[in-house]
């Protein structure tokens, strides 16, 4: 029965039957990005190299987490544990009770493409132009799989991870399919242009496009492309 809304520093809780201001709260700093809703807490990133926890009823803070060593942004949450990341490649996972860190993980580089969490996995890439997925629960590595060429984004949908590499010598970019529980390759579509953000999925179909202005409709169980159109 909330709505949130915010600005550069502050966010603010609506009644929604009576659009009456039930709480607002005042960050000292900017507030990064949109807030992030996970169960009967909020999470806010705030500029400067902070995590801040309020409680989404009452908007008192619960916690918050502050980086020594440098800036640090969400990359997801659920009830037990909030997962954030630097942009240097330095990985932590809080504990979403108190803030304190669990665990943390160093990629190597800076990061070409945020980590992802998806069902308490975290996949990110690190050194070598690996994809690599960590234990959500304490910062294990399941598996780790070298690319060949450069990781521009990936996202994860059903038992795939899907990864768009870049070939650097011709620009050509690669959608290759992970399987997401061993890292083993499912397939691999090579595409004319350079993928532009990252495949949607819809009734077994990944849709995307390239720089080039051309939209590709590909299976999600083999990567054979179904159609094309180019504008």
């Amino acid at each position: 029965n909330i709505v949130l809304i915010h600005s550069s520093k502050a966010v603010y809780a609506l009644g929604t039957l009576t659009g009456k201001q039930l709480w607002r709260y005042a960050a000292t700093y900017s507030i990064d990005g949109a807030p992030l809703v996970v169960g009967e807490q909020l999470y806010l990133n705030i500029d400067g190299g902070a995590i801040t926890a309020l409680q989404l009823g009452t908007g008192d803070v619960l916690w918050t987490y502050t980086s020594t060593q440098d800036a640090v942004f969400l990359i997801g949450a659920n009830g037990e544990r909030v997962y954030t990341a630097t942009y240097t490649g330095a990985i932590f996972a809080l504990n979403a009770v108190n803030g304190s860190q669990l665990w943390h993980y160093v990629a190597g580089i800076y990061f070409p493409t945020p980590p992802l969490l998806v069902d308490d996995v975290v996949y990110t890439v690190t050194l070598g132009n690996a994809v690599t997925a960590l234990r959500g629960t304490d910062g294990a590595r399941l598996w780790k799989q070298a690319m060949q060429g450069s990781v521009n984004a990936f996202s994860a949908m059903g038992e795939n991870v899907y990864v768009n590499v870049q070939d650097t010598a011709t620009s050509r970019s690669n959608l290759i399919a992970l399987n997401n529980l061993t890292g083993a390759q499912r397939w691999q579509t090579n595409l004319m242009g350079s993928i532009a953000g990252k495949p949607v999925a819809v009734n077994g179909l990944l849709y995307l496009s390239d720089n080039l202005g051309t939209m590709y409709a590909l299976r999600a169980s083999d990567g054979l492309q179904e159609w094309s159109y180019t504008s």
